[in-house]
């Protein structure tokens, strides 16, 4: 029988000299385990302990390895020798990864990564992943930003034969090298305590410590058996996993202090699960008549603009977790009547999950907007944010329903004007919250991936941040835009409709977008906008088509406004370049109207 001070120690050396690009060639060198009673090898040792590492090195054929980058070179990561490295040849960036297949299942629950010979080289964050067939790689078991010298990682006790590190940091000039990379079983008192909750006040008393593994008890509770001053779940504690797979938490709208009732505060946590829905007393799961709910002062009850999730921490995954946000005033009417200082009956908005920290990760998560305000955004300090495997879902009323609303109503004691004054349009469609996906001034840079942002004011709205990322992504149905991205932002293998706003309207101009954007046809579209509105300059864009029938009835054009951009259009929309614009090269399959000085060339249109 395994006793817990019998540790399998797999040593793997590598570095990073300086940080490169990819090369599609494997190293297949796999290693079998080796029972070790030892120390750690010192470098500083004579020759005969550095034997050990030679006849461990020499027992590592049968392992195969894999990362990210510079793949000819993981010969070196165990070739036995402190004097070679294996490198990314690239600074530090979310998505830097090195895997191990051990060929058979092995059991560990430490890994050890020592920098000590470029102490500043440790990795700024790292998350690691376990699988049994090296494709399923599930939540990750562990997440953590790396120590200067030796990042200890310390874990649940798993059996696998595939681990799996991520490097989730950012750093401009430093690179991730690793001297030796250890895989251990540790004794069971080093590892994290676990604890087992079974009531919401439990829950509360867990979370503000640190380096557990809490597991709820599966079941539905309700927020307010808490008492009503400690209707907050407070995460200060830190290096934590918290399981809240198939845990139901009711909130009812009202029963909570006016701000956030869950706040990340602590660090490197994990969270897996759970469903926190607002729920109206009445039962009332969806409005309908707006006049009455926002007279009613205990349904039209937000939290002075905060968030229900707030998350000031660094290095946090939430996975998997489900939010349903309902109780805002005035909701009915989006942004008629203001957004902030400026507004016309005052403002209470309940937004979704609100992130001020550093390398945070949102990821397989939902959330159903039925407030007046922001789905998901990042404001100051918030930098390195990934978003994943995203849904965020809002709600939209057509204006003429609004125009509708007799003697009483709030459009009806503004004159049925909006807050600046103008008559509020017929024929028009608003979104009923602000943005999806949305990053402030200073609010850092942002990767989203495989996310969805439905029915909501704005798209994905990236324009402010300090750079971005879109990949396999969708906007479709927002109210006021689809996308807009920062100066460089980057969009790939993502789509967008042109229902009830542009595809994109470029917000502030912002230049050098690399944008490749699938455009859905929209044929029940309302209002009197653009298919896009391309401002900025020295863009580089490319608009496909979905297959089937052209499009033939659509009136409304591709407008460009800028210069010196890069366009192919393989769509069978017009597009129209203002009078004053130069040097753009347009390739389109569509009519091209140049009322300027620019290049066209046309092409077929595919309706394959």
């Amino acid at each position: 029988m395994r006793t817990f001070k019998q540790v399998f120690l797999f040593v793997l050396l590598f570095g990073l000299l300086s940080c490169g690009s990819s090369d599609e060639t494997k190293s297949s060198n796999k290693d079998s385990i080796v029972e070790d009673a030892g120390s750690e090898i010192d470098v500083t040792k004579d020759e005969s302990e550095n034997e050990v590492l030679e006849q461990e090195v020499d027992a590592r054929t049968d392992w195969i390895l894999d990362a990210s980058h510079n793949v000819q070179d993981l010969a070196n990561a165990i070739d036995g020798s402190l004097a070679t490295r294996w490198a990314t040849n690239t600074t530090q960036y979310n998505g830097q990864w090195l895997s191990i297949d051990f060929g058979v299942p092995q059991t560990f629950n430490r890994i050890d990564l020592n920098t000590e010979t470029s102490s500043d080289d440790y990795p700024r964050g790292y998350l690691v992943f376990v699988s049994d067939d090296g494709n399923d790689w599930g939540s990750p078991v562990a997440l953590s930003e790396g120590e200067s010298g030796e990042s200890e990682i310390q874990f649940n006790e798993v059996t696998s034969r595939f681990v799996k590190i991520v490097q989730t940091g950012l750093s401009d000039d430093k690179w991730w090298s690793v001297y030796e990379l250890n895989v251990s079983l540790e004794n069971e008192e080093t590892a994290n305590k676990s604890a087992n909750v079974n009531s919401l006040a439990e829950l509360r008393d867990a979370i503000v410590n640190s380096n557990q593994n809490i597991v709820m008890k599966a079941g539905n509770y309700d927020f307010s058996d808490l008492a009503s001053d400690q209707r907050q779940l407070l995460f200060s504690g830190s290096n934590n996993t918290i399981d809240l797979q198939d845990v139901y938490i009711k909130v009812p709208v009202g029963s909570t202090e006016r701000s956030a009732y869950l706040v990340m505060d602590g660090s490197n946590n994990i969270i897996v699960g759970g469903e926190f829905e607002d729920l109206y007393s009445s039962g009332l799961t969806q409005v309908t008549d707006f006049v009455t709910y926002n007279e009613d002062s205990d349904l039209a009850y937000g939290l002075k603009g905060d968030a229900v999730l707030s998350i000031t921490g660094n290095n946090n995954l939430i996975d998997g977790l489900k939010l349903t946000i309902r109780g805002s005033f005035p909701y009915g009417y989006g942004s008629l009547f203001g957004i902030g200082s400026s507004n016309s009956f005052g403002l209470n908005k309940r937004c979704g999950i609100v992130i001020k920290g550093e390398s945070n990760t949102i990821e397989n998560a939902q959330v159903i907007q039925r407030a007046f305000c922001h789905g998901i955004y990042m404001q100051s300090p918030a930098d390195n944010t990934t978003i994943r495997n995203t849904y965020v879902e809002g709600a939209v009323r057509e204006s003429n329903d609004i125009l509708a609303e007799g003697e009483g109503s709030l459009p009806s004691q503004n004159g049925y004007l909006d807050v600046d004054g103008e008559v509020i349009a017929a024929d028009e469609v608003h979104s009923l919250s602000e943005d999806g996906i949305r990053v402030y001034t200073d609010g850092g840079s942002v990767v989203v991936e495989n996310s969805t942002v439905y029915k909501m004011r704005g798209g994905i709205r990236l324009y402010l941040s300090s750079g971005a990322t879109v990949s396999n992504s969708v906007a479709r149905d927002n109210g006021d835009t689809n996308w807009n991205m920062p100066k460089g932002g980057t969009v790939t293998q993502s789509t967008a409709n042109f229902t009830y706003a542009p595809v994109s309207d470029f917000r502030l101009s912002r230049s050098s977008q690399n944008l490749e954007i699938t455009i859905e046809p929209s044929p029940n579209a309302i209002g009197s906008h653009n298919i896009a509105d391309v401002l900025g300059n020295s863009h580089n864009l490319i608009f496909h088509r979905l297959s089937g029938p052209e499009d033939s009835e659509e009136t409304r054009k591709i407008m460009v406004y800028g210069n010196n951009s890069t366009i192919l259009n393989e769509t069978e929309y017009t597009i129209e370049l203002e009078s004053g614009t130069s040097g753009n090269t347009i390739t389109s399959a569509g009519e091209v109207i140049d009322n300027g000085s620019n290049t066209v060339i046309k092409i077929d249109l595919n309706t394959d």
